[in-house]
């Protein structure tokens, strides 16, 4: 091997399986004999190549050298050498059919047929009929039946084999006899063209002529399929009869008219069978002439009774139309009389015999009214166009939509359609089919190219219905509203008035909502919007609301805030769901929407959009077996992501719960106070903790403060003995109330409006509030010139002093008598706060306060027992952490408020830590002691000692408080006064309840002071010896999950 230069290149199509081939190196030689030239070749590493060496256009140009490709010689100045041509190479994919060009060994047949044959066991030469090239070389179909990608040379030789073609002659064709040719022209006059253009019209006569025998004809005999037949099983062989109907005169002469008719097409047959099912007359829809017909139908209800039932699935409605995107033409097919084109089995033709004055007949066909019928029809149908359905059209029982993108597909579509029908000798019914629609009625529903919509003269029996007078009037309307429900936005929340009245015990009283309820779901109809086809190709949105009594989803399609809805669904509370915090109630609309949407939503990823931020928490949640933690569990088996939407903006979902109000007039806000500069979250950055520490007194010991305090000049309240004095009045001014200061008195009237989001912002455009009442009290906006950036620099000027005297507690804050208490909570009034907990479940006016309306930074004023309460809106979640611009500017409107009802001597107030604020000592402090100066109000500070445990840690704190010698094993009520003195967490009283139910030492030994008698039953005397056996059992104690025990 010669030493190869540094030279290094990349040569392209050398080698099959790489796109690019780079070089070792390179290296002269002589290649001619007769030459002295030296030619530079470059070297590759081993590659798939049948030859030594390739040459290119640079030696041929270097050698002045000329090609014979007839002789195969490369010539030269003084010599010349053979060529071997290197031949193409294929590499064949793996699991396709692939065309390449090969040899043939008798090329003089111009045209033949190539037949099939194994080049290798994964390589398959496919029929083909070639015709020969000028290089004698033709093209094949090669299959790769393997998992690989396959390499071959082109260098195959096959043999040709000669084409023997029988001759066509267009007068060899039987030309249509003339009745074919006058019922064909019949069919045609029956098809409705004139919304079709001439190309459309033409491709679609073409199509019917061919198949004009699928069409049935009046007065033409009925055929019947051979591809299936009914069966009637039942669980008895005793025959039913049932007495006959009487009907009116008039219909007399229409049931014998029809029967007549079905004897005619031998549909029914004279009968003498045991078995008899009584007739009935319906009136069907008004013709296009708008004549009145009808239809006998057999009641066939008695013998349903002991039908055995086949399980055979009807498909859904919504699943049909979600798959009929991207379609430009949509074609209805309707069999004529569709059940009888079903033969009945004849062993059990009998079982279907009915009575008339003028005979006892049975069918032969299959009726309708029959318990399997459709399923049998479905099946039937199923197996006539299996593999076209979903590709080319849908079928529900005997209504056939047919659809496409464009005509050629149309006309493609209905030719596989027809073909099948002529196969399995169905016959369709040609005035009640639609061709090549771009819109079109199935299914009770409009369908188009845009989406679907409720069919006009569907929704004629809703918009028409009577005022319902009883409660099965209710059931029936909204029976028939329910079929669009996935149309009406908030369906749930608007029939809520209607299902009230269907509660048990509970009197039909139709007032003025109801009425209001009824109309709005008549109007929803016509004007409800045009659903969006799902595309599975692209992500879904799910965009999810609560409301105090309704949880709502709605799921579409596009850019947030663009997307087009694709359906609508929600649904009420029960009585236990209404008592769920709103974070659980967000969550658990999060959970009904992907339950209600989960054909969509499964194996996609899809994004999740709420004005509520209930995951965030739910994520971080300690607590394994909550509620909330239960729904994460179920949500693990989608793929989403959450974004947020501010309530106002969320309108879509937000309406499905919630009632639009109107718009605030008036200047409300004012930016200064509402928009302070936030404390950083870096303790390094937050000028708070900066300042100094304001405490004028924090001990209840009269005697040490009287020897550590000194005294204002100006006032005689205490101040911080730890400050140095300043002589002279105080910088900070006073406080005093503006004639601006009013109270709003807000009421809510018969609106039921969530909290907003954690995130709303403070724009008021587009905000609302209801009408007043005295439960919500929220001051005017504009307090005070001071706003929290003056209250961080008055406070940080060290030479500052302040008159507030504060005291720390130790104890329950409820227990002790002041009158106004101020007890910092969320907007969602999560009970995590045990003061708040212990409020609510003492309080008679519970809902109210629950349902009603509430901001960030207002406040709710309610009694407990002598005692005036202020629950401070500091945050709108419990999870979140309340900043301390908004503690600021809640005790500032709380402070002025009590201050305008008169003197106050002394407030309580409790710590502002919970499991999820751990605020600053200091900062809290240097805030109560800004906002209640100068107002000689003595501030009472409870401390939060209570500890939240973990889960791990309860289970020890119950040990420890029932099982020990020293707990005594207390009752659940002794024993839950005992833990809430040192301990809280959420569902506290449940769970000591359940671990003292469990105490086995307990179950022993503790007297049973309720004796439960067996209630004392009839029985019959015994008339044998061992007829009746009484049996003594030993007593096992078993723990039912209620409250109770049993014994067996």
């Amino acid at each position: 091997m010669p030493r190869l230069s540094n030279v290094i290149i990349t040569l392209k199509g050398i080698d099959p399986g790489d796109e690019v081939t780079p070089t070792l190196g390179s290296f002269k030689m002589r290649i001619f004999n007769n030459s002295m030239k030296l030619h530079e070749f470059h070297v590759v590493d081993d590659i798939s190549l049948s030859h030594d060496g390739i040459i290119g256009n640079d030696l041929l140009k270097n050698f002045s050298c000329q090609v014979d490709y007839s002789k195969r010689i490369l010539q030269m100045e003084n010599d010349s050498m053979n060529l071997n041509f290197s031949e193409p190479l294929y590499t064949i994919p793996p699991r396709t059919e692939t065309v390449i060009e090969c040899t043939v060994s008798n090329p003089e047949i111009l045209e033949g047929v190539i037949l099939d044959q194994h080049i290798s066991n994964t390589l398959l030469i496919a029929n083909c009929i070639v015709k020969v090239k000028e290089n004698n070389r033709v093209n094949i179909t090669i299959a790769n039946t393997s998992e690989e990608p396959a390499v071959l040379h082109s260098d195959l030789n096959l043999t040709l084999e000669e084409l023997r073609v029988q001759p066509y002659s267009p007068l060899s064709k039987s030309l249509p006899s003339p009745n074919s040719l006058t019922r064909t022209n019949e069919v045609i006059k029956q098809l409705r063209t004139s919304h079709l253009n001439r190309e459309e019209t033409e491709s679609l006569l073409q199509v019917c002529s061919d198949y004009s025998d699928i069409f049935h004809l009046p007065n033409e005999q009925l055929t019947f399929t051979t591809a299936t037949e009914h069966r009637i099983r039942t669980s008895t062989d005793v025959p039913i009869q049932t007495k006959s109907y009487r009907f009116p005169e008039c219909h007399k002469k229409e049931v014998e008219n029809q029967i007549n008719k079905m004897l005619e097409q031998n549909i029914v047959t004279p009968s003498d069978s045991p078995w008899s099912s009584p007739i009935w007359v319906v009136p069907k829809k008004l013709d296009a002439s708008g004549q009145r017909k009808w239809r006998v139908v057999i009641d066939y209800r008695k013998l349903n009774d002991v039908t055995i039932g086949e399980t055979y699935p009807i498909p859904q409605i919504t699943e049909i139309l979600d798959q009929l995107g991207k379609s430009q033409y949509f074609t209805t097919l309707d069999l004529a009389s569709g059940f009888h084109q079903i033969p009945i089995s004849p062993e059990d033709a009998a079982k279907t015999a009915f009575s008339i004055p003028q005979g006892h007949f049975q069918f032969t066909r299959m009726p309708f009214g029959l318990k399997n019928a459709p399923s049998t029809f479905q099946k039937l149908m199923n197996t006539c166009l299996s593999g076209l359905q979903g590709s080319r059209c849908f079928v529900y029982l005997d209504d056939i939509v047919v659809y496409a993108p464009d005509l050629p597909s149309s006309i493609q579509n209905l030719t596989c359609i027809f073909e099948r029908l002529r196969r399995y000798n169905l016959k369709l019914q040609p005035e009640k089919c639609e061709f090549l629609r771009k819109e079109v009625a199935y299914l009770g529903h409009i369908i188009n190219n845009e989406g679907v919509k409720p069919n006009p003269e569907k929704i004629k029996a809703i918009i028409e219905f009577p005022i319902p007078k009883c409660a099965k009037d209710i059931k029936s309307f909204l029976g028939l509203v329910s079929y669009y429900r996935r149309f009406i936005p908030d369906f749930s929340k608007l029939a809520k008035p209607l299902t009230s009245l269907l509660k048990k015990d509970t009197p039909f009283n139709w007032e003025n909502k109801q009425q209001l309820a009824f109309e709005n779901l008549q109007h929803k109809l016509t004007t409800s919007p045009v659903l969006a086809y799902p595309d599975f190709t692209q992500p879904f949105i799910l965009t999810c609301d609560a409301s105090n009594y309704a949880v709502s989803a709605i799921l579409s399609q596009g850019q947030i805030g663009k997307d087009r809805p694709i359906a609508y669904a929600s649904r009420t509370l029960n009585k236990a769901e209404c008592n769920y915090s709103i974070t659980e109630k967000e969550c658990l609309a999060i959970v009904f929407g992907t339950k209600a949407f989960r054909p969509y939503l499964y194996g996609h990823r899809f994004t999740i959009v709420t004005d509520h931020k209930p995951l965030q928490w739910l994520f971080n949640c300690k607590d394994p077996g909550s509620r909330l933690i239960r729904w994460r569990l179920k949500l693990e088996e989608f793929d989403y992501n959450i974004v947020h939407k501010r309530g106002k903006i969320n309108s879509n979902a937000d309406a499905l719960s919630r009632f639009p109000v109107n718009p605030v007039e008036g200047e409300l806000l004012v930016p200064d106070t509402l928009s302070p500069n936030p404390i950083s979250e870096n303790p390094l950055e937050d000028p708070l903790l900066e300042l100094p520490f304001h405490i004028p007194t924090t001990f209840d010991d009269e005697n040490l403060l009287n020897e550590n305090v000194s005294r204002n000049p100006t006032s005689d309240t205490a101040v911080n003995p730890y400050q140095n004095p300043i002589p002279g009045p105080s910088t900070v001014p006073d406080f005093p109330l503006t004639p601006e200061v009013e109270p709003e008195l807000i009421d809510l009237g018969p609106l039921d409006l969530s909290p907003r989001s954690a995130d709303l912002d403070l724009d008021l455009e587009g905000l609302n509030i209801p009408s007043p009442t005295d439960l919500i009290q929220r001051p005017s906006m504009n307090l005070n010139n001071d706003d929290y950036s003056k209250f961080l620099k008055t406070i940080s000027n060290k030479e500052s002093v302040f008159d507030t005297v504060l005291k720390e507690h130790n104890e329950n804050l409820l227990k002790f008598p002041h009158k106004i208490i101020l007890i910092p909570t969320s907007i969602d009034l999560d009970e995590s706060n045990p003061y708040v907990s212990e409020i609510l479940n003492d309080n008679p006016n519970r809902d109210e306060i629950l349902n009603a309306e509430k901001e960030p930074n207002s406040f709710l004023n309610t009694k407990f027992a002598d005692k005036e309460i202020y629950l401070l809106f500091t945050k709108v979640h419990h999870f979140d952490e309340s900043s301390y611009p908004d503690i600021y500017d809640s005790l500032k409107r709380v402070r002025d408020l009590i201050l305008q009802n008169g003197p106050v001597s002394d407030i309580a107030v409790s710590d502002f830590k919970n499991p999820f604020d751990q605020h600053s000592y200091t900062k809290i402090y240097n805030i109560l002691t800004y906002v209640f100066h100068n107002t000689k109000i003595c501030i009472h500070i409870y401390l939060n000692k209570t500890i939240y445990p973990t889960l791990s840690e309860r289970s020890k704190i119950l040990r420890e408080n029932h099982d020990i010698p020293v707990a005594g094993h207390l009752g659940s009520t002794r024993m839950y006064s005992r833990i809430k003195e040192q301990y809280y967490w959420k569902g506290m009283r449940g769970d000591i309840e359940d671990y003292v139910k469990k105490c086995k030492m307990c179950q022993e030994n503790k007297a049973l002071r309720k004796l439960n008698r067996a209630p004392m039953e009839i029985t019959t005397t015994a008339t044998a010896p061992f007829q009746r056996v009484a049996l003594d059992l030993p007593i096992l104690f078993v723990v039912r999950q209620q409250k109770n025990q049993q014994i067996a």
